[in-house]
């Protein structure tokens, strides 16, 4: 076997050191992307439960406007069906009022049609 060259021992001394150097420019390109990478991961994750955390909010205050907002149909309903229930016992008792009043009439008519009947067979 032959001895090396001193200048091709040289070029491959120069290669080597060029590979080297760019192994390790990538390796750490590499690390800077992989913190980068962790870094948005972290990110995303913070933002996905906050996002959660505004969600729960977000359906517990809808829940709380539903619940007051059944509350209040159902007083307004109950209200309406007491003045309803009012009215028809107003109409009850004016019904039978009426039937009073029309009893009183008919015999008031017939007691004075008896007394006309009377007078003029006097």
């Amino acid at each position: 076997m032959a001895a090396p060259s001193s200048d091709g021992g040289s070029a491959a001394l120069s290669a080597y050191q060029r590979v080297k150097e760019r192994l390790v420019g990538l390796s750490l390109e590499l690390d800077d992307k992989e913190r980068t990478m962790a870094l948005l991961c972290a990110a995303i994750e913070k933002e996905r439960a906050q996002g959660q955390r505004e969600l729960e909010a977000l359906a517990a205050e809808l829940r709380r406007r539903l619940e007051a907002k059944t509350r209040e149909d159902k007083k307004c309903l109950q209200e309406a069906l007491e003045r309803c229930d009012a009215l028809v016992a107003s109409k009850a008792e004016q019904a039978a009022l009426v039937k009073r009043g029309v009893g009183l009439v008919t015999r008031l008519g017939e007691e004075t049609a008896k007394r006309v009947k009377e007078a003029l067979e006097e």
